[in-house]
């Protein structure tokens, strides 16, 4: 697993989130993996979906290494067109500061989760 995935996956455990699955095989040429988590604190069972959006310039096997952008959403986005829109989260992974961004990340989901997605 890639660090930037790790240390999501940390961050969100930490803030009372588990990984219910992971969906690789089965995603578009836009999407390098599709993660379900699920509140185990507040509102128990609440269900979001992390889309790991690639580059769309990347022509590449390794979809993974070609991660651009990571954002949160209520449903799981069917296609590329779908994958632009309201987000409860976004995390862009190109350019430094990486540490601040996850944290606002991270307090992102949790705020939609407590009711204060304003």
């Amino acid at each position: 697993m890639k660090y930037y995935k790790e240390e999501i996956l940390r961050k969100l455990s930490d803030t009372g989130w588990e990984l219910v699955s992971i969906d690789s095989d089965h995603t578009d040429w836009w999407l390098d993996d599709l993660w379900e988590i699920q509140s185990v604190q507040q509102l128990y069972g609440l269900k979001l979906y992390i889309h790991f959006q690639v580059d769309p310039q990347y022509d590449g096997l390794n979809k993974s290494s070609a991660v651009m952008n990571v954002t949160v959403n209520q449903d799981r986005k069917l296609d590329y067109s779908a994958s632009h829109g309201i987000d409860i989260a976004e995390l862009y992974l190109k350019g430094g500061k990486f540490k601040n961004r996850i944290e606002s990340f991270a307090i992102s989901i949790n705020k939609f989760r407590n009711g204060q997605n304003t």
